[in-house]
């Protein structure tokens, strides 16, 4: 009996692990997601001018936004 109730006490340990590790994945995700917004956001709000003076073009910004979002 006993084994029987640990058994059952380590299955919903396990599952509950599985939970919260898929929670953190979310998490993790939705904030480079935020900053990648924030990041395209910001630079694309920039005028051609202010970006050459950066050494950027508009091409750039979307690797770059997925750039500083991987470094998050």
């Amino acid at each position: 009996m006993a084994t029987a109730r640990n058994a059952q006490v380590m299955r919903s340990r396990t599952s509950g692990n599985r939970f919260s590790t898929a929670l953190r994945g979310a998490t993790g995700w939705l904030g480079k997601a935020r900053k990648f917004r924030q990041t395209r956001s910001e630079l694309s709000a920039l005028t051609d001018a202010e970006l050459n003076k950066l050494g950027l073009s508009r091409d750039m910004i979307r690797p770059l936004a997925w750039q500083a979002a991987k470094a998050a």
